[in-house]
């Protein structure tokens, strides 16, 4: 064997268990909705819809390239699609830490001048804070920019205004940490205190118009929720042990 093809070999042998570690570092997805897909499609439970209007947008007409799920309330009302974690998935996630993702848009022609028309929110539900990890986004004031968007949890409140777009938010929260990293846009996240508790044990996922009504109003976008458990450290670390003996046993067959 010639040092190149060693060399080719071991490369390739790199490239896998890298993939194999950084895949584990992203953690294990537990629930998924993504692009136009019927959130029911993909293991989702539609509940209390009222009044709305729904649709796979492949591409959403306003932005190429993004595939979305259209929930448009003409008047008023709402619906919820909710994944609920089995008992196995919520002690992984209270004993590993987990990562909540989405990303979504909700469109402002129907602005009424208030700060309230149109809310679209994907919250996390765990058994020590309730719902209100969430991520929750409002059409803002006529004459100010059109975009509300904010987290909350035990009373805190982080905002951030902008223009017509999808925004993703995500949300980390590690086993004994007293705050949950909150992020927009992939912007350095911001420590969001829990008011006390070290574990949260997650227990179901929820997007969509939780507060339907007369403000309801608009047109909301889901381009990706996604809910992971992140991997033990342990898991990452005999990963990076199985990338030394690959390549320590390619040496050897190849001396």
């Amino acid at each position: 064997m010639t040092m190149s093809t060693r060399f080719v070999e071991t490369f390739a042998s790199l490239i896998v268990c890298f993939a194999m570690c950084v895949s584990a570092a992203h953690g294990t997805v537990v629930a998924l909705h993504a692009g136009d897909n019927d959130p029911t499609t993909q293991g989702w439970t539609r509940v209390n819809p009222f009044g709305v209007d729904e649709m796979g947008l492949a591409p959403d007409p306003d932005f190429s390239g993004v595939n979305a799920w259209e929930i448009d309330v003409p008047n008023s009302g709402g619906v919820e699609y909710r994944h609920a974690l089995t008992a196995a998935e919520q002690a992984d996630g209270a004993a590993n830490g987990w990562r909540l993702t989405g990303t979504m848009r909700l469109e402002s022609a129907r602005d009424n001048g208030s700060n309230n028309n149109g809310i679209a929110d994907i919250v996390i539900q765990t058994n020590e804070l309730g719902g209100s990890v969430r991520a929750h986004m409002d059409v803002a004031d006529s004459g100010a920019p059109d975009r509300q968007v904010r987290e909350r949890m035990t009373g805190a409140i982080t905002q951030l205004t902008g223009g017509d777009k999808y925004y993703t938010f995500e949300f980390e929260h590690m086993p004994g940490n007293d705050f949950v990293d909150f992020s927009i846009d992939g912007a350095s996240p911001t420590s969001i205190p829990t008011g006390g508790p070290t574990t949260l044990t997650p227990t179901r996922v929820d997007f969509g118009i939780l507060n339907g009504g007369g403000e309801s109003r608009g047109t909301r976008r889901f381009s990706l929720v996604q809910f992971q458990i992140i991997p033990e450290p342990t898991t990452i670390v005999l990963l990076g042990f199985g990338l030394v003996a690959m390549l320590v046993h390619r040496r050897r067959q190849s001396a």
